[in-house]
């Protein structure tokens, strides 16, 4: 069993997390969708990751499990949309050349750092979100030749091992939950129940064969970020950190 970070990078912003608080809570971005959010899915290198199609599946389906989940919940506008790019399409393009993406999810097999096998950085200039999910367990050789430098260096990247879809799944709805405004579920026992609780806690065991799901609790907080009337709606003002009942399991 395999414990990773899921780490949240926001250009910017600058959040303090609170020293102590004797609750369950969530801790929340300060930024939201003012139009109906589109993803654009851009596939790996299918010579580098031949699980490209599955892939794109699987980053479908966690975009509709938001949505449908958000949709029944509330009969506000909850749609969220995709468009897939090949790799062809995009490896020579950059995300001005896609104005119209809200969210961009990217996968890639470059080695993590510290454990790290999913990210989200808000571009708040340009309005959208990098998305960026590690589908390979790899790492990075470098090698100097005798009389060389540091700029004469050549990298390769050692392919060790492919991350299970099912994790690659979980990671991606964690993910997708930043981009709608949540930052992270805080459980002060930090028990293994509380992994459980919310698909927005920040540690995840990959290897194990979980197969993670959003939770009520995380949609519950999106709609008290945006409101019943969903995306285009009213939008409640929501303080950075968001109690969660431990009787009712209301948010905030």
């Amino acid at each position: 069993m395999l414990a990773v970070l899921l780490v949240l990078i926001i250009w910017l912003v600058s959040i303090v997390l609170p020293t102590v608080y004797g609750f369950e809570y969530f801790k929340t971005m300060g930024t939201m969708y003012a139009v109906y959010p589109t993803y654009c899915i851009m596939e790996p290198n299918p010579e580098t990751e031949p699980r490209y199609k599955y892939l794109t599946e699987i980053a479908k389906n966690t975009i509709d499990e938001w949505s449908d989940k958000l949709s029944e919940t509330t009969d506000g506008n909850w749609n969220m949309y995709y468009q897939t790019y090949a790799y062809e399409q995009h490896k020579d393009r950059t995300t001005d050349d896609y104005g119209q993406c809200g969210g961009f999810i990217n996968f890639t097999a470059e080695p993590s750092q510290d454990g790290v096998l999913g990210s989200a950085s808000a571009n708040l200039e340009k309005g959208f979100y990098w998305i960026n999910v590690q589908t390979q367990i790899s790492s990075q050789k470098i090698t100097i030749n005798l009389g060389g430098d540091w700029e004469d260096r050549v990298k390769t990247i050692i392919i060790e091992g492919d991350i299970p879809l099912n994790d690659i799944r979980n990671v991606l709805l964690h993910e997708i939950g930043h981009s709608l405004g949540i930052e992270h579920y805080y459980c002060e026992s930090q028990e293994e129940s509380c992994a459980n609780k919310s698909i927005m806690y920040p540690f995840l065991d990959i290897m194990t064969g979980q197969n993670r799901v959003v939770e009520q609790v995380d949609i519950d907080m999106v709609v008290r970020i945006y409101g019943e009337d969903g995306f285009l709606g009213w939008h409640n003002s929501v303080g950075e950190v968001c109690l969660v009942s431990q009787v009712t399991g209301r948010v905030c």
